[in-house]
């Protein structure tokens, strides 16, 4: 049996594909579900200790919050872009907002305004940018960070694609071969 220490996408294609190749996916759905719903106590137990108290409505709009984060740090509208760096930069983003409006005594609905219109610039811009085939601006920051040109970016990309198609080929050659005549299978 194959072991992984990676999760599938869900839907119904990636739970068909993993039982095809073997991984049990109903353990796997319950282990990610266990673990999420240990890491959700750990963080309500943390957020109270920090509180000194409970009340039934803490952590309201705190997902909008999380959105936020995920799109100010790049991640992208129609999914497969973002990285955890990119995610931390954008809830740190949102953390300084929420931290300077609450110190200027803004009232907590045009706070919830400022955010809602933060997060509604961050999606426009990831979606202008997408269709101008630009990177996302923590995308930019990043390049900026790693010394990269954009040209050099882009010959970068196209030696990587060079160096993949020998590789795309073996697979379609591969692909021609009928593995229900093979001995074996």
């Amino acid at each position: 049996m194959h072991r992984s220490n990676s999760c599938w996408p869900p839907g119904h294609r990636g739970r068909h594909a993993a039982d095809l190749s073997g991984v049990d996916a109903k353990k796997v759905d319950f282990f990610v579900m266990v673990n999420m719903a240990f890491l959700a106590a750990i963080a309500g137990m943390v957020f109270t200790a920090y509180l000194n108290a409970a009340n039934p409505k803490d952590g309201t709009n705190f997902e909008l919050d999380a959105i936020a984060a995920c799109f100010i740090g790049g991640a992208a509208v129609t999914g497969g872009v973002g990285t955890v760096i990119g995610a931390m930069t954008g809830g740190l983003v949102m953390g300084v907002l929420n931290l300077g409006l609450a110190n200027m005594s803004v009232d907590q609905n045009r706070i919830l305004l400022i955010k809602g219109l933060v997060l509604l610039a961050a999606v426009a811009f990831d979606v202008v940018s997408k269709k101008r085939g630009k990177p996302s601006f923590i995308g930019l920051i990043m390049r900026g960070f790693s010394g990269k040109s954009s040209d050099g970016a882009k010959a970068l990309a196209a030696s990587d694609l060079e160096t993949a198609q020998p590789k795309v080929n073996a697979v379609a050659e591969a692909a021609k071969i009928d593995i229900t005549k093979e001995p074996g299978v």
